[in-house]
């Protein structure tokens, strides 16, 4: 899903924005990114709609 969505692409074309932003980062990682989820963010139910495709 990201590498269609191009979301690695985008991090690594700006990753100066993200620098700073990063908790752990180790060389034995594979990717150069770790996306994850965060439970803090309250979705409405017209947002998990149009994440389900539902639009």
């Amino acid at each position: 899903m990201t590498r269609e969505s191009k979301l690695l692409d985008h991090l690594r074309n700006y990753q100066e924005v993200f620098e700073a932003r990063f908790l752990y980062r180790a060389a034995n990682y594979v990717q150069d990114f770790i996306l994850s989820c965060y439970k803090g963010n309250a979705v409405s139910f017209a947002e998990r709609a149009f994440n389900r495709g539902e639009h």
